[in-house]
């Protein structure tokens, strides 16, 4: 055989990169010796592939998923994803011709449109190179691959401190004085860079096999030299959700002034975590948590732990002071003196656990807050703009919504215009704004399968569409049961909305045409990559403040890639939604939704631009299979019948536009674009 299997996703596999022809066909060669067979399964080639580590199981979602890019940065070919950090997704890389694996974190390149957020993260970049210390994770190298900016940092093969006393509970004592001390000394070389760390959390250090830890993610480190001030804080309030569990009391209302006994403050909260297998705080809502943080004691670590040494539990405690001057000085302090502690528990000279006090009951460490104290302080923290008063509906649970999802955390819902429904939100380390879109699975799990395969396919069309005249998506995310989009700020309105508010509810045929235009542009670009948009109407095109129009809401777009969509789209014969609105509904899209074509997206492109330069809809009827039969079998007046100012060369683009033949209309947008230059 000298070419591989008729199978998409043989082509899809050569057009990444990922392995070349040659040695495709070489290993289905084998395979068919093997097998004595020339019809190798897809399946069979799949596991010889993965089984000989020529491309990762992540490689290979991707691979089956259709997407055939998005592998490679620089000299680096990207394996899995490792994680997100502050300032981007972290993956495990592998250099091409070394074969040396790193951790390669990408800023997303859509951000670049902010130089802020360019900025912080070469902030990161040189605040991590400038640490050299065996317990901190190290920064190789900082590039950029046209619009990717990476930074490339040492792969360390280890568990997170998180997931350790997740899966083994609690740790012995010795383990625990031997990841603070070392956890200290990294922070402590940290702070002597002027660093402050500020996320200090035991999903923040790791510990290899061999017991060596690891102080990870600078995201959201900041400087404390004067000259590099402005660029760390120039994208606004720092972010407390997320870190509430290990927050000193003083970095929730002030994070722009801390010193480095925040970092201690935090760790100390960590070495609780490692001692009791418990947050220091794990009752009561956010607010309520926030609060104790403020003026509570945790629950004795002898409640969980009687025979726990009285030196040590001692040293969690100063740690964890309230006020940074009862503390430690300096994190360099914490380490002496749990190392000197070590080495006497070590050699059974430390205080016998005898000494401890009398053990109380935990219900007795944890008093509840006063309600006035902790609504006082959410109404302070909204003053100060840390949280909106949609996230203290949420806090305090009159919102069912979620506060964060993954980066992103919600700040307010959108009650008007065509986003109803939505949120609007920001990146948590970033704080650029974005726009959210919520899809929550509910119901039988059949319809969740559905729901999920549905999304999965709008996304997959979304991430895609990359084009100055399409809303910009950032990311898709799913936790638990609700899956999420975010894409870029929408100011602006819809053009149904400025319609709405339009003098005879039209524009004039100039203005018409510019708006038009661009989303045609837009269009094409969807047309290029074959994708039908299949609802474009006035309500899925936004026209910006600036003036820039662009295309939305690509929830019913369907893309030459369906055959590798979730079967969950065609086991249950679940029948699809076939359009938005029957308004501005192609004939042989109305009647058939496999049917739907690119020119039946320039059909509905036309009859929004009839009603823009009319003020009314192309066919007006009571029902709408009144409406769709009027598509198919009515010839539209002249726009210039409703306005004598559409002259008669725009009517004959329009009713061309609206032919009820599709091969009689424009192919694509970019030929409606091309048309409307001359008008707009």
């Amino acid at each position: 055989m000298n070419q591989p299997p008729s199978d998409p996703y043989f082509d899809v596999l050569l057009r990444s990169g990922l392995i070349n022809r040659g040695k495709l066909m070489q290993i289905i060669s084998e395979l068919e010796r093997e097998t004595g067979t020339e019809a190798v399964d897809k399946a069979v080639v799949e596991k010889r592939l993965l089984d000989g580590r020529l491309i990762t199981s992540w490689q290979n979602d991707k691979i089956r998923q259709g997407k055939f890019t998005g592998f490679f940065v620089g000299k680096y070919k990207l394996l899995r994803p490792l994680g997100k950090g502050g300032m981007g997704a972290v993956y495990l890389a592998e250099h091409t011709s070394m074969q040396r694996q790193v951790a390669i974190k990408i800023l997303p390149p859509a951000l670049l449109e902010n130089r802020t957020y360019l900025i912080r993260f070469q902030q990161e970049a040189r605040a991590t190179a400038a640490l050299d210390h065996p317990n901190v994770v190290r920064a190789y190298d900082t590039d950029q691959d046209g619009a990717f900016h990476y930074l490339v940092m040492e792969f360390v093969e280890g568990q997170e401190l998180q997931k350790l006393v997740e899966k083994n509970g609690p740790l012995p004592y010795d383990d625990v004085a031997n990841y603070i001390t070392q956890a200290a000394r990294g922070l402590a070389h940290a702070h002597s860079r002027k660093m402050i760390h500020r996320d200090v959390k035991p999903a923040n250090i790791l510990v290899t096999p061999d017991g060596l830890v690891k102080v990870l993610d600078l995201g959201v480190a900041r400087i404390v030299d004067q000259e590099d001030r402005e660029s760390v804080t120039l994208a606004g309030n720092d972010d407390v959700i997320g870190t509430v569990d290990y927050i000193a009391p003083e970095q929730l209302l002030d994070s722009h002034h801390v010193d480095g006994r925040a970092d201690q403050y935090s760790l100390g909260c960590t070495m609780y975590f490692l001692l009791t297998g418990n947050r220091p705080f794990e009752q009561g809502s956010w607010a309520v948590r926030l609060m104790k943080h403020q003026n509570a004691e945790p629950p004795s670590i002898y409640d969980f732990r009687p025979d726990a040494p009285p030196e040590l539990v001692d040293i969690c405690r100063k740690m964890m002071a309230k006020k940074p001057d009862q503390r430690y000085e300096s994190a360099d302090a914490v380490a002496d003196t749990l190392s000197a502690w070590r080495e006497r528990f070590r050699q059974g000279k430390s205080a016998p656990a005898s000494a401890a006090p009398q053990v109380s009951a935990p219900a007795a460490a944890t008093s509840a807050v006063d309600p006035q104290a902790a609504a006082a302080l959410l109404a302070q923290l909204v003053a100060q703009s840390v949280l909106t008063p949609y996230q203290v509906e949420i806090l305090t649970g009159q919102s069912k919504d979620p506060l964060k999802l993954d980066d992103y955390q919600i700040i307010e819902r959108i009650t008007e215009g065509r986003l109803k429904g939505l949120f609007r939100g920001r990146h948590s380390d970033m704080k650029f704004p974005v726009t959210i879109k919520l899809v929550k699975l509910e119901g039988e799990p059949n319809e969740k399968k559905m729901q999920l395969a549905r999304f999965q396919r709008e996304a997959r069309i979304a991430v895609q569409a990359h084009h100055s005249h399409i809303i910009r998506t950032f990311e898709v995310g799913k936790a638990e049961d609700v899956c999420f989009l975010t894409f870029e700020e929408m100011q602006g309105e819809t053009l149904a909305e400025m319609l709405a508010k339009a003098s005879e509810r039209r524009l004039s045929p100039n203005e018409a045409c510019r708006i038009i235009r661009q989303a045609a542009l837009g269009l094409g670009h969807l047309h290029e990559m074959e994708i039908v948009h299949r609802n474009v109407s006035p309500d899925n095109i936004w026209v910006g403040k600036d003036g820039v129009t662009k295309l939305f809401d690509l929830s019913l777009a369907r893309d030459s890639l369906m055959h590798l969509d979730s079967p969950g789209l065609t086991e249950f014969k679940v029948p699809e939604t076939p359009w938005g609105s029957t308004k501005y509904l192609a004939p042989e899209h109305g009647f058939d939704t496999s049917a739907a074509t690119a020119a039946s997206d320039v059909y509905s492109l036309g009859c929004t631009l009839y009603q823009a330069v009319s003020g009314r809809i192309p066919f007006e009827a009571a029902t709408p299979a009144e409406q769709m039969m009027q598509h198919a079998a009515k010839l539209a007046d002249p726009p210039s019948r409703w306005n004598t100012a559409v002259s008669p060369a725009l009517d004959t683009v329009i009713l061309r536009m609206m032919s009820k033949l599709t091969a009689e209309r424009y192919a694509t947008g970019a030929d409606v674009a091309m048309v409307l230059q001359a008008f707009a």
